[in-house]
């Protein structure tokens, strides 16, 4: 088959992944793992696949640069995309440009989320980012948060604004190559809503929408951890996650 399967799992041991990367062999699909250890690394190793190591890193979201480039690197080796080193150099030159910038951003962006709900939305193209954003909320700072993307909230969701059961933060993420309409969209949202909902909108300088979603995320790190702080929480455990798997 010319299926191909990327079983992708930080800890190794995600039981979806686990059960996706059984199921691929079974079919005889071509497959590699990536992973710091774990079962999946054992799989691998068993079914005589490659299996690509992830460094250590405090908590699996933050080792997203490391899957990105371990990505990249075999996409390359498929011959997919070219040789990665221009591409990550120019990813990490930017980042460390912008870093201050993004704390900056990060940290005025906590204060004015402070004992709300943050929401975020972003063009279709963004919709990774957006819940990405979305998972550092849940995870660093311990609070509720949601994503979606324009245009498809616009077809329901945003009637859900009618009657506020909390109280919300929408955070727009926008870029230079979306769609003109899309931007549109977002406008006449902070008519209809500003007046009652704060909006944050971010727009990034990355050459390229994936230089803007690396840009975002680190947005979204600062935010994220300097909330924490605000609630004087410890953003790197997740403990429920813990207590979950342990009663699966």
């Amino acid at each position: 088959p010319q299926d191909f399967c990327i079983a992708s799992s930080y800890s190794g041991n995600t039981e979806e992944t686990l059960a996706a990367l059984d199921d691929a062999l079974s079919r005889g699909c071509r497959a590699i793992a990536m992973s710091h250890g774990g079962q999946l690394e054992a799989k691998a190793r068993e079914a005589g696949i490659p299996h690509v190591p992830i460094p250590e890193s405090i908590q699996p979201r933050c080792a997203s640069g490391y899957f990105f480039a371990s990505l990249v690197g075999i996409f390359h080796r498929l011959s997919l995309v070219p040789a990665p080193e221009d591409l990550l150099n120019g990813l990490s030159r930017h980042l460390s440009g912008v870093q201050d910038a993004c704390e900056a951003r990060g940290k005025a962006l906590a204060e004015a989320l402070r004992d709300r709900v943050p929401i975020v939305y972003g063009p279709a193209e963004f919709a990774g980012a957006a819940r990405i954003w979305k998972i550092k909320f849940n995870e660093n700072a311990k609070i509720q948060s949601f994503s979606n993307v324009f245009p498809e909230l616009n077809h329901n969701e945003m009637v859900g604004f009618t009657r506020l059961l909390m109280k919300p933060a929408l955070i727009f993420l926008e870029s230079r190559f979306m769609h003109p309409r899309v931007k549109r969209r977002m406008d006449v949202m902070e008519e209809i809503l500003g007046r009652e909902i704060p909006i944050h909108r971010f727009l990034f300088e990355g050459e390229s929408p994936l230089f803007e979603m690396f840009e975002g995320l680190a947005v979204a790190d600062y935010a994220s951890y300097y909330l924490a702080q605000a609630y004087g929480i410890d953003p790197a455990p997740v403990e429920m996650v813990e207590a979950f798997k342990k009663k699966l």
